[in-house]
Formats: structure tokens, C-alpha cells, sequence
């Protein structure tokens, strides 16, 4: 344990002199973060054969980003694999969206 309390501490000195460069390049990148992406409305494939209140995934292409997320059928209705869907909301507690089968003739 000794021993191990006696390497932290130059651990800790050497780790601070050089990473303290870096700072001002990481200060600057990405402030803001991840904006969030309304994909209400968006359209995309569904990944997974769904029915009633069974959840699914699907993958959507929104502002040149590709996303996956969860997915029910917005009426119990059988959405099958590879099938378009339209996202219609997202559900109360946010972790997942209902979904309904969208034809395009």
C-alpha cells in the first residue's frame, strides 16, 4: 500500500505537466455539445418485426446523421423488417418513439 501511495503522487505530477498543453485545444472544441435533433416526422426503415405493444429498432438519416433508436407501433399495428415507418411522437418518459408503417406508392 506503501508503495503504491508513493508512485500516485509523481504519477499525478507528471500526468498534470503534460496534459496541461492539450487545455486549450480541448476548451474550444465542441462547446456546446451535441445539439439535440428533431427527428418528429423524419422517416426510416424499421430493423425489427413489431406488434402491438412489442418495441423495435429502427434507423433514421436526419441532418446527414444516422441514427438508431427504439421504436413501437404507434396503433398495435404489425410493422414488418425493413419496412418504412413515419415517427410520429416520442413517447412520455423518452426512450423510445411509436411509429406507424408509411406507404409510399
Amino acid at each position: 500500500f506503501i508503495i503504491m501511495l508513493l508512485g500516485f503522487f509523481p504519477a499525478l505530477i507528471l500526468t498534470k505537466i503534460f496534459t496541461t498543453p492539450f487545455k486549450g485545444f480541448f476548451k474550444h472544441l465542441n462547446t456546446y455539445g451535441d445539439l439535440p435533433i428533431d427527428i418528429i416526422g423524419s422517416r426510416g426503415t424499421c430493423l425489427s418485426k413489431i406488434k402491438e405493444t412489442k418495441m423495435g429498432s429502427a434507423q433514421i438519416a436526419v441532418e446527414n446523421t444516422h441514427l438508431s433508436i427504439y421504436i413501437k407501433s404507434l396503433k398495435g399495428e404489425t410493422i414488418n423488417l425493413i419496412e418504412p415507418i413515419l415517427i410520429i411522437k416520442q413517447s412520455e418518459d423518452k426512450n423510445y418513439y411509436y411509429v406507424q408503417s408509411y406507404k409510399t406508392n
